[in-house]
């Protein structure tokens, strides 16, 4: 299992020609992962636990659509606007697959993967949006290398 922000990569990360971190990377080579795509699995609650879990290949995005209700549906129908787990993979059909896995689980056994990261329900993407915290600090980043985190 997996925790928060942790990549999952079923190709695995290595070396290959491509990508350009050459320099900041330790073993001074050039990275896999700039070009892994990066997909999520990721579980949205609402004030009162009703729980949603989706995928997407850009979860910023995604959750400011079910913040602004833009799809209407199960979480605009009951009013699931809170980011309260995501996992982060490398490849759509193992995200896929693992939203389905996850999707076939009792919800207890979901809300003991959401504690097992996240114990107050916190909304993970707090000041993703908002003017008042225009930091990344909690935004997961796209395409960047999971060893020096140059995006180049």
């Amino acid at each position: 299992m997996n925790s928060i922000g942790t990549r999952n990569d079923g190709a695995g990360f290595g070396l290959t020609r491509g990508g350009s971190c050459f320099s900041a990377c330790p073993a001074i080579y050039r990275c896999y992962a700039l070009r892994v795509k990066t997909s999520y699995v990721y579980i949205m609650a609402s004030r009162s636990r009703t729980l949603y879990t989706g995928v997407t290949n850009n979860l910023e995005r995604r959750v400011a659509e079910h913040k602004r209700h833009l799809a209407p549906g199960f979480t605009d129908r009951y009013l699931i606007e809170r980011l309260v787990y995501f996992e982060t993979w490398g490849r759509i059909r193992d995200a896929i697959q693992r939203e389905k896995q996850i999707k076939g689980w009792r919800r207890s056994k979901k809300v003991a993967l959401i504690e097992s990261q996240n114990k107050v329900w916190a909304d993970l993407s707090e000041g993703w949006f908002g003017k008042a915290d225009s930091s990344a600090k909690n935004r997961p980043q796209n395409d960047v290398c999971g060893d020096c985190g140059s995006s180049e």
